[in-house]
């Protein structure tokens, strides 16, 4: 308070009386001007005085507005008011923010930090060479072909001390002088070759090592030298067939009884004039001392047995010695074979200029032009200079009719361009040979298109294909349990189950001229036994409930069963097979079955068949006839009644009776007949 106490003194001396000794600081109610900084700093830098009010009790007040010495920090105020801005604050640049690097430090690879500005550093300066050395010039000849120290090829790069000089990067060499490669262990060692002591020492790569020990020679002796005339045939002092061979210590040869038999014919090796072919009785019919069972020319003598060409002809008597031709082919008898022989068919026209060489044609004539005479040429009238002939039977394929099957004779009895071999209806003409049903009988004499029948079986002789030939058997549009009540029984005649999957159940109404509508389409796994039945049957709580079950109830597109609705006074119903078109009648291919009944029924096959008495209560049914003289009475308990329903005159009033009494059949039924 040193420059409070001046400020007091001060206005004292102005007003001695009001001060007196009553110990009082100022005249109350006056301001002082006041500072509470040390001595000196009042007006430097940012230190400031401010104003004391003097209170009532003559005491000063607070000291307002004075600024005094604060600690300095960068924002270029004196703030100690010492006489310097910033000191000690500022960083190494002159600014106030901190720095990332202190200049002078290292940075890159070859540069330094230094001040950008006050605020910041940067760094530069410096060159990295392609050593990696800084602020040198880059090394020249570096990645060139060079030989190493250890003798092998490498390439230049920079010296290993981090120099400019050039260094030869090259692998060293392994203990067996393989560059790169790792040493062999081992080498120096003690090993056995064959049974021999030996050293190991490096094999020939370098990679490896092999035993060096002295072997054995061709009498099983280690070190010895090898002993020339084993297995050669030699006089014996006895009876027997003599061999030379080892003697006891492996050094030398002497003769011994042959006992070695490669053809087990007798005779051992060294005696047997075949030793690998069994010949007992030792034929030798040119007496060169090689039996005929193993002589390559059996009847000339040639004891050395030359095949210069390795035919297997000896040269004696190969008739094309100097060029293989095991089958010695003369076309034309002159004794040179073919294979070597400059005109094979003897027509003074040499094989390079013959159109046909081994076959005589001294005219030349190539009527196609296709450069092979005709004498020989498997297609004559059509150019085919590549001679295919698939089949092998003579005729080129590009004039044969049946190129697959052979045919010398080519036969096409319908003259459809298809040989009979190869024809799938050879007896009615058939160019485009469809077959839709695949089972290798063309369509237009395919009695059953659509379903594949390869015996073209017809029980009925109707020209329809026992496995197309499903018939409508019985069928009822009422009965017992209501106008719902309805069912239509199929037969199959034929002596083999058919599958009706995919097969349709389709009805129209009598007069209607729209498209036939599909009651259901028969499932996956639909069957008809051989000489059975299969039932369709009408679902639902007025539908078919009698026995037996029927096989297929009719459903709506979600499964649920329905009637069939078929009407009860006149109506058509028919079974076709996959593919039938909706507005396909009667006689077509995929129409296995059509019933019309009632007198308006009109698009069924003839004359529609009677309408039973059909009621709500009614037991009626429409039955198929098993003859033409069959009757209600023999179709329920007579002579037909278990004979099966396979009557069709195509004519619906003429193949149905009307039973009073109904009886449908299921696939669980007895086979009739």
């Amino acid at each position: 308070m040193t420059v409070r106490a001046v400020v007091i003194l001060l206005a004292c001396s102005t007003a001695l009386l009001s001060c007196g000794n009553t110990g009082a600081e100022c005249e109350p109610g006056r301001s002082y001007t006041c500072y509470p900084g040390p001595e000196g700093s009042l007006g430097v830098g940012g230190c400031f005085a401010g104003t004391s009010l003097c209170n009532a009790k003559s005491k000063f007040g607070p000291c307002v507005g004075a600024v005094g010495p604060e600690v300095e920090v960068c924002d270029a105020i004196d703030n100690d008011c010492d006489g310097q801005v910033d000191e000690g604050v500022k960083n190494v640049c002159g600014g106030c923010l901190p720095l990332e690097h202190s200049p002078g430090e290292s940075c890159g690879p070859c540069g330094t930090w230094a001040c950008d500005g006050r605020e910041q550093v940067k760094c530069g300066g410096g060159h990295l060479n392609n050593c990696n050395l800084c602020n040198v010039p880059d090394v020249q000849g570096l990645d060139v072909a060079c030989i190493g120290s250890s003798g092998c090829s490498g390439v230049t790069d920079c010296s290993l001390d981090g120099g400019s000089e050039l260094n030869c990067r090259a692998p060293a060499k392994n203990n067996c002088g393989v560059c790169g490669a790792p040493n062999v262990s081992g080498i120096g060692d003690a090993c056995s070759a064959g049974g021999c002591p030996g050293t190991k020492v490096c094999n020939s790569a370098g990679d490896g090592w092999v035993c060096s020990g002295p072997g054995r020679n061709n009498c099983n002796v280690c070190g010895a030298s090898m002993v020339s005339g084993l297995g050669v045939a030699c006089s014996l002092t006895g009876p027997g067939c003599g061999v030379t061979s080892c003697n006891a210590d492996g050094t030398a040869a002497e003769c011994v009884a042959s006992t070695m038999d490669t053809d087990a014919d007798g005779l051992a090796n060294q005696c047997d004039n075949c030793a690998v072919v069994s010949n007992a009785t030792q034929a030798d019919s040119d007496h060169d001392g090689v039996g005929d069972a193993c002589d390559i020319c059996t009847m000339i003598a040639n004891a050395g047995q030359e095949d210069s060409d390795n035919d297997g002809r000896g040269n004696v008597c190969d008739n094309c010695s100097l060029i293989a031709n095991p089958d010695q082919k003369d076309s034309d008898a002159d004794g040179q074979g073919d294979a070597c022989d400059a005109d094979n068919d003897n027509d003074n026209v040499l094989n390079l200029q013959d159109n046909c060489p081994l076959v005589a044609n001294l005219n030349q004539l190539d009527s196609d032009g296709d450069h092979i005479g005709d004498a020989c040429d498997n297609c004559a009238t059509v150019n085919n200079g590549d001679q295919v002939d698939t089949d092998h039977d003579g005729r080129g394929n590009v004039c044969d009719n049946c190129i697959a099957i052979t045919n010398n004779a080519q036969t096409d009895s319908d003259s459809d361009g298809r040989g009979d071999a190869c024809d799938n209806c050879n007896m009615i003409s058939n160019t485009d040979q469809i077959d839709t049903d695949s089972d290798g009988v063309g369509d237009v004499c395919d009695n059953c298109v659509s379903v594949s029948n390869l015996s073209q079986v017809d029980s009925d002789a109707d020209t329809r294909g026992d496995v197309c030939d499903i018939v409508i058997s019985e069928l009822a549009a009422a009965g017992p349990n209501g106008a719902d009540d309805e069912f239509v029984e199929f037969y199959n005649a034929s002596q083999q189950p058919v599958s009706l999957a995919g097969w349709l159940v389709q009805y129209r109404a009598a007069t209607s001229t729209s498209q036939w509508s599909t009651i259901n389409v028969l499932p996956a796994g639909a069957q008809i036994p051989a000489r059975g039945f299969y039932l369709v049957a009408s679902g639902g709580t007025g539908g078919y409930l009698a026995s037996p079950a029927a096989d297929f109830v009719a459903k709506t597109s979600t499964s649920v069963p329905k009637a069939m609705s078929l009407s009860n006074t006149a109506g058509h119903v028919r079974l076709a097979l996959p593919g039938a078109a909706a507005t396909a009648g009667p006689a077509d291919a995929y129409v296995s079955d059509t019933v019309g009944y009632g007198l308006t029924a009109a698009d069924g096959e003839g004359d529609p068949a009677p309408k039973p008495s059909w009621d709500s209560a009614g037991t009626a049914s429409l039955e198929r006839k098993v003859r033409l003289v069959s009757t209600a009475a023999t179709m329920s308990t007579g002579v037909d009644s278990s004979q099966g329903n396979n009557f069709d005159s195509q004519d619906n009033l003429t193949d149905f009776v009307v039973r009073t009494s109904r009886q449908p059949q299921s696939t669980q039924s007895i086979p009739e007949p």
